[in-house]
């Protein structure tokens, strides 16, 4: 079998290395953005840079987008200089982007009409799991077509979970993940507040929870490795935590679900956006807890 072109739309803080990835494993990659600067970079490393969505498609057997929002990937896939008017007949359009299930169906949809194949796989995990090629990856659609790109996948994740045979089921995975993930931040980082606000220091509560049932990954990674020691590079921003929230509130209202506590966590980061916090690591909640409480939650704090 001919090695796949591959396309790549989206070069931001998750895309760019993920196309990078599949540059260092030997693919042809073509690559596409709005921002010249991060197309150099991945032409200065070898790939192909594309002026329009659809030079891309021309270009590629499978083509890739990794964009902040539906309304990005709407923008990629259609119109005279979209995706879809340059990928061939059997070609295979992955979408990696964290977007509404609804939306991936939609796409879904549009890329049958176009004689074209389909699938979602959104990612999970930091840019700097993406760097490393150990993502994790949740696809959803015909099984068929997910393996025939798991080659693909495997360059740019350390594990591929194909979520369900309907497009969609891996982005609502990936919704219902974050949104607890997020949750269990908000509720650790108050309880780190509350100890500390009762003089106790942060690093014997995350000794003693990480020894019983409170034991948990946003615990012993987001804050005991990165916001405890006041270190908020983004790994994970606040405003994408924010958005996902949003994503599940919106999954929420289409299948009728009442989620009020997910309400609740997504309020919570609307509060950290508000306070100006919105580029920082989504352990950043944490200054929220600290301007509430009037205190410091950090190792080493006074």
């Amino acid at each position: 079998m001919t090695t796949p072109r591959i396309g790549f739309i989206g070069l931001g803080a998750m895309g760019a290395p993920m196309a990078m990835n599949l540059v260092k494993a030997g693919y042809a990659v073509t690559v596409f953005d709005l921002s010249p600067p991060a197309v150099n970079r991945l032409r200065d490393a070898g790939a192909t840079a594309a002026t329009t969505a659809r030079e891309v498609g021309e270009n590629s057997d499978v083509a890739i987008t990794m964009l902040p929002r539906s309304a990005h990937v709407e923008a990629a896939v259609t119109g005279e200089y979209g995706l879809y008017r340059g990928l061939a007949k059997g070609a295979v359009h992955i979408d990696m982007s964290t977007i509404e299930p609804s939306a991936s169906k939609r796409f879904a949809e549009l890329a049958q009409e176009n004689g074209l194949r389909m699938f979602d796989a959104p990612v999970g995990k930091s840019t700097a799991a993406a760097a490393a090629g150990v993502l994790t990856i949740m696809a959803g659609g015909d099984p068929a077509v997910v393996d025939e790109c798991r080659p693909i996948l495997d360059v740019m994740g350390e594990i591929v979970y194909h979520c369900g045979s309907e497009v969609g089921a891996g982005a609502a995975v990936k919704v219902v993940n974050n949104l607890v993930s997020g949750g269990i931040l908000v509720v650790v980082a108050e309880a780190m507040g509350l100890g500390v606000k009762a003089g106790v220091r942060p690093e014997i509560m995350v000794e003693v929870l990480g020894a019983t049932g409170a034991a948990n990954w946003q615990l012993a990674n987001t804050l005991a490795q990165k916001a405890l020691k006041r270190d908020y590079e983004p790994g994970f921003a606040i405003s994408l935590i924010h958005k996902d929230c949003g994503l599940g509130a919106q999954m929420a209202e289409d299948l009728k679900v009442p989620m009020p506590v997910s309400g609740l966590v997504k309020q919570q980061y609307e509060a950290a956006m508000a306070a100006g916090h919105a580029g920082l690591d989504w352990g950043g909640y944490l200054k929220v807890i600290e301007a509430a409480i009037g205190e410091d939650v950090a190792f080493g704090a006074a």
